[in-house]
Parts: structure tokens; sequence; C-alpha cells
């Protein structure tokens, strides 16, 4: 089902490499690669929750490899080849802040 036309949001996608700090519960030191999603139209205040976001997951930014907007408008809720897109939209929905895909941790060397 499609979300309400006046409600459809715009986020930002964030594809990114980055660190565990030592301080981190879990992973600690090793990089990874991931994405963030950012429920935010304006790309300063985007890059910034970002930003935010990682602090708060005890992440240091190695760097950020892609980054654009979509807009909820731009998802065909109907197609179930859009899933991974609705999912995130619907977390970014609910949660009302960044939100992370998984964290793909690279072996150690």
């Amino acid at each position: 089902m499609s979300p309400d036309p006046q409600k459809m949001f715009t986020f930002w996608k964030f594809n990114f490499n980055g660190r565990f700090k030592k301080t981190a519960p879990e992973n600690s030191g090793k990089p990874f690669y991931s994405n963030c999603f950012v429920p935010e139209a304006v790309k300063e205040r985007a890059k910034r929750d970002f930003l935010v976001a990682l602090k708060a997951e005890h992440i240091e930014l190695i760097s950020i490899d892609e980054e654009f907007s979509m807009s909820g408008d731009d998802i065909d809720f109907e197609d179930d080849g859009n899933l991974y897109w609705i999912g995130f939209y619907r977390e970014m929905e609910r949660e009302g802040q960044a939100v992370f895909d998984v964290w793909h941790i690279y072996p150690d060397e």
C-alpha cells in the first residue's frame, strides 16, 4: 500500500566506508561498507544528520562513495521489485531518523 501522497518525504542515501571506533560495543576497529538513509530534503542537513548517526553508532567515516536524494514519489510501492527501497522508506517513516543498512565487514587482513 502506498503512503499518503500528502505525507511523502524526500530522503538522502549515503553509500560509505567506515570503521567502528574502539568504543563500539561490537566489531571494534573493524572496517566496513554500508548505506545510510536519512529522511531530510536539504543536503546539508541530511549530511549533518548522517554524521550524527555515525557518531551515535561509534563509527569513524572513511569515505562517502556516493550520495543522492530520492522522494517517496520515486518509489512504486505496488512493485515487489522495490522491496529494498520500500523497506527503508517505511523504516525512516516509522523511526523519523537516519537508518543504516547491514554492515558489510571487510575480512581481516
